[in-house]
């Protein structure tokens, strides 16, 4: 017999299971994960915040959250109404339409942003696999540093009952498991990785042969930027951004011994 509230903690408690995940810095959910999603709130909070159990409620779940290593903004969406219910709005009209402006522009450009780019290339991609009638002879696609791909979208391609494809989610597994796992998979078959263009530490094996192998890209998914695996304090706000720009896409490569 299992409860799945201790198994979760469990889970969660292992650095090694996280890693699989993604880690990120203890600050990350309070300067990075809320500001993404209440950041015109945050200066009322900081400001003119209305003490009561529900915000400290939404804080020290908050604190709680930051001892563990992988932090995705997701997690703290429950702490989202708690925290808006405990802010006063400004006392001047003006102040209070601007207020209400920022905050609309505010959800418009995320909803954009997190409805459509971040991750938008995995659903696109797993189609398009799914419509060809010929994969070179692939049977077998790794999913690296993306969301875990639907496999209902190959159309019946998906691996299931010895059909023709078979889709491997390797979420945030290292990259030198990865490369292994090539290695490992690339035998008599070609294989197809998919992974996120802003994933540098792919390019010295995408750039064409190494080790014995060639990758060669197939496909590319332009809309889609990979947002979870940004590293503020490790890499600094302007090579963030430019990792953000110049690395969006998600593309295919097809693998094989050369």
């Amino acid at each position: 017999m299992r409860l799945t509230p201790v198994s979760a903690l469990l889970y969660n408690l292992s650095p090694a299971n996280l890693s699989i995940h993604g880690t990120h810095p203890f600050y990350q959910h309070f300067l990075v994960n809320l500001p993404i999603l209440a950041l015109p709130a945050l200066p009322l909070l900081l400001s003119k915040p209305n003490p009561s159990i529900r915000l400290f409620s939404a804080l020290s779940a908050t604190v709680i959250l930051s001892f563990f290593s992988h932090q995705e903004a997701r997690f703290l969406l429950p702490c989202i109404p708690l925290i808006l219910s405990s802010i006063s709005l400004p006392a001047s009209k003006r102040h209070r339409r601007v207020f209400i402006g920022a905050w609309i522009l505010f959800n418009a450009f995320a909803g954009v942003l997190m409805g459509i780019y971040h991750q938008g290339g995995v659903i696109p991609m797993q189609i398009h696999l799914g419509r060809q009638t010929d994969l070179f002879g692939v049977r077998e696609v790794l999913w690296w540093k993306t969301y875990s791909p639907p496999v209902w979208l190959l159309d019946g391609k998906s691996g299931v009952n010895n059909s023709s494809l078979q889709t491997i989610d390797l979420m945030g597994m290292p990259v030198g498991q990865l490369m292994a796992l090539v290695q490992a998979k690339c035998g008599s078959r070609d294989i197809i990785v998919v992974a996120p263009r802003s994933r540098t530490d792919l390019d010295p094996w995408t750039g064409g042969s190494k080790d014995g192998f060639e990758w060669k890209e197939v496909w590319t998914e332009w809309r889609h930027l990979n947002l979870d695996d940004l590293d503020w304090g490790e890499e600094g706000l302007v090579r963030t951004l430019k990792k953000i720009v110049s690395g969006r896409g998600l593309t295919a490569w097809i693998v094989r011994r050369g």
